[in-house]
């Protein structure tokens, strides 16, 4: 099944039509630097071996052209769509033509004379402003990916396109990536595409739980992926900037796409509504600090009396400090950089970061104590000494995406997105296969991927791919049987950091907490020290409703993500019940249904406890430009294998990453530059 979507389509646009001849000769698309996809069809069957040029366009041979395009050994069948990949030269001149010649010097087909001017011109000069160092290991050609080196390594003669796709791929995974990749691959011409999901549902850590059915009873609760940031905005002396993200467009874009293909279908439709972040009614409770009536303080309390509050430390050294880490995270030039192109913002923080000496060689404690010469006591009082490994760059961009003051969510559920590739799917998805083993057959140039079909099965289900994508978390794939990789890249499936969630989320008979003398409508700020619990989040959706509703009574990252897991079900919600009780009274227990759900995402065998990748110093700059390498025939995409990480933007983004670097080495560059152009790829040059 093909999908053409408007302003998506890949049909040709002829810019340079042939003239007449045996060969017709035709350039579609002259917009991105260096890399052109030539046409060629043939009007007569059985050509023996001939060649291609680049010269003036009266030229009466070939000898008397300035650059050889390719020779090509025989042509194919009559009428058959055949291509070639043209790497241009940078001295070539514009205006000439591209001519067929026969081994004894007649012109068998030509152009029409080629425009090449927006070829010529580099219209990636803003990354040259960005200095590039060997230390940052990046290829200085591009920002993370040269589709011109790729392609000058390769030498592909001529391209048939239409059996090219006609290839097998395989897809591992079937959460945003997977289905994304799939989506992406079928809209270009791909039909023998499979995908292998090991449990029985997509969407990956995108998971919404239902307490009861059908969605629009609004009783469920986000497990994993909750919001979108939009906008955030920062000071800018006695103004204020508001930045608008662009790097979470392509979710909303991917949403409009599938709503269109599917016919706006109320099974798979994909609305956005609000999601409320902060509330000023909201809780703060912090020991036994109270109101003068004895009511525990809100938010809104404690910004106009801070006493109500966390106890807070103030001495001179850490105000020097924290001036010092300002000058770092309210960068107002780093920050409107990150919203406008976050792929240009890592590779300028990695190069020239932290006063030049690169954003992933220091951690946040070793470059205030270690380079800074603050004390210990001060620099934990500032940040946390029980993460010294974490780099400056993730703190840098989620600081200022939690900064927003405008998030979207999906209404009946964030499953709804992935949800919604169901119908363009179709049998492509297989599911329960857990997979166990890839093989590279060097024989055939495949990959083998083998899964059992139950566990106590001494012998393989097997499935064989001309080129395979691996969709799924590293903490996965590294319990994996897996063929030679690169060193770096084998490093990077065996030991990047990954940080781990637990949710608790309860339902009640009522949403009690909306009709408080100070009501809570949504919010995910109330503030607590009672261990454990962490963050709590009331309903934004479906408000002022009767029936049912549930709360997100506990949501706990790092350390406390982990500790859960050895409580029993049961008792860990009993806690986070209690927990509840000191927020708001009796009423908690009175309005329980007994009803909860509870998701430790280390005890998820699908994703092997890694909620979101949380990478080490260094571990940026060293494996990311492995991931743009294709090796034995497979590729590596998912959050883990972006720049930032936990958001669905991540991984939608490194399934266009993968797209195009497949495509380019099949040689299909009009496809793989629709594709960039599309989908906000601005990262990859093709």
């Amino acid at each position: 099944m093909l999908w053409i979507l408007a302003g998506f389509s890949i049909l040709p646009v002829t810019l340079a039509a042939a003239l007449s001849g045996n060969i017709e000769i035709s350039v579609n698309d002259v917009t991105a630097p260096n890399i052109v996809n030539v046409h060629l069809i043939y009007h007569e069957p059985d050509f023996k071996k001939h060649s291609f040029t680049y010269g003036s366009c009266d030229i009466a041979s070939p000898v008397n052209s300035l650059h050889r395009v390719a020779t090509i050994p025989s042509g194919p069948s009559s009428g058959h769509d055949s291509r070639l990949v043209w790497v241009v030269p940078d001295n070539v001149s514009p205006g000439g033509c591209i001519a067929a010649w026969d081994m004894e010097g007649a012109r068998i087909g030509q152009s029409e004379p080629l425009s090449l001017d927006s070829i010529l011109q580099d219209s990636f000069t803003k990354r040259d402003r960005i200095p590039m160092t060997n230390e940052s290991g990046i290829d200085a050609e591009g920002p993370w990916f040269n589709g011109v080196t790729l392609l000058k390594s390769k030498d592909f003669g001529a391209v048939d396109a239409k059996k090219i796709k006609e290839k097998s791929i395989g897809i591992l995974g079937a959460g945003i990536s997977g289905l994304m990749t799939h989506f992406l691959l079928q809209s270009v011409g791909f039909q023998n595409i499979e995908i292998s999901e090991s449990t029985g549902r997509v969407g990956g850590r995108i998971r919404t739980e239902y307490f009861e059915l059908p969605e629009s009873n609004y009783q469920y609760q986000e497990m994993g992926a909750m919001r979108i940031p939009l906008t955030a905005p920062i000071p800018l002396g006695n103004e204020t900037l508001t930045l608008n993200f662009t790097t979470h467009r392509i979710v909303f874009q991917l949403s409009e796409t599938l709503n269109e293909l599917n016919k706006q279908h109320e099974s798979f439709k994909v609305d956005w509504i609000p999601f409320i972040q902060n509330s000023d009614n909201a809780l703060s409770l912090n020991g036994k600090k109270r109101n003068p009536d004895g009511s525990i303080p809100t938010i809104g309390d404690v910004s106009k009396n801070s006493s109500l509050g966390a106890s807070t430390i103030h001495t001179a050294v850490l105000e020097k400090l924290n001036a010092e880490l300002g000058k770092i995270m309210y960068d107002p030039s780093m920050m409107k950089l990150i919203a406008s192109n976050v792929y240009e913002a890592h590779k300028k923080f990695l190069d020239v970061g932290l006063n030049g000496r690169g954003g992933d060689q220091w951690s946040q404690v070793a470059y205030l104590h270690n380079l800074l010469g603050f004390d210990l006591n001060t620099t934990e009082i500032a940040g946390d000494l029980s993460n010294v490994d974490a780099p400056f760059w993730v703190n840098l961009y989620d600081n200022l995406f939690f900064s927003s003051t405008e998030w979207k969510t999906v209404d009946k559920g964030m499953s709804r997105l992935p949800n919604a590739f169901k119908p363009l799917v179709g049998d492509d998805l297989k599911y329960h296969r857990k997979i166990q083993k890839i093989e590279y057959l060097e024989d055939e140039k495949k990959v083998q991927v083998s899964w059992k079909k139950n566990y106590t099965d001494r012998g393989f289900q097997n499935a064989k791919y001309d080129y395979t994508f691996v969709a799924v978390p590293f903490t996965v794939v590294r319990k994996w049987e897996l063929p030679d990789l690169s060193t770096t890249l084998s490093h990077a499936v065996a030991s990047l950091g990954y940080t781990s969630a637990c949710k608790v989320a309860l339902e009640f008979k009522t949403r009690f907490w909306e009709h408080l003398s100070r009501p809570i409508f949504g919010s995910c700020n109330t503030k607590t020290d009672i261990p454990g619990i962490g963050n709590v989040c009331y309903p934004g959706f479906n408000m002022n409703s009767s029936g049912p509703a549930v709360i997100l009574g506990s949501y706990n990252l790092d350390d406390y993500g982990e500790r859960w897991v050895s409580t029993p079900e049961k008792e860990h919600a009993q806690y986070v019940l209690d927990a509840f009780a000191q927020l708001h009274g009796d009423i908690v227990y009175e309005q329980y249904t007994g009803n909860f759900k509870r998701l430790c995402w280390l005890e998820e065998e699908s994703n092997a406890g890694g909620s979101w990748a949380f990478p080490s110093l260094g571990q940026h700059q060293l494996f990311i430009p492995s991931y743009f390498n294709t090796e034995k025939n497979i590729i590596f995409i998912g959050e883990h294998t972006s720049y930032t990480h936990s958001w669905i933007a991540s991984a939608l983004e490194s399934s266009v990453r993968g797209t195009v670097q497949l495509l380019l080495e099949m040689g299909l560059v009009d496809e793989a530059k629709e594709i960039t152009r599309t989908w906000m790829g601005r990262w990859v040059t093709v």
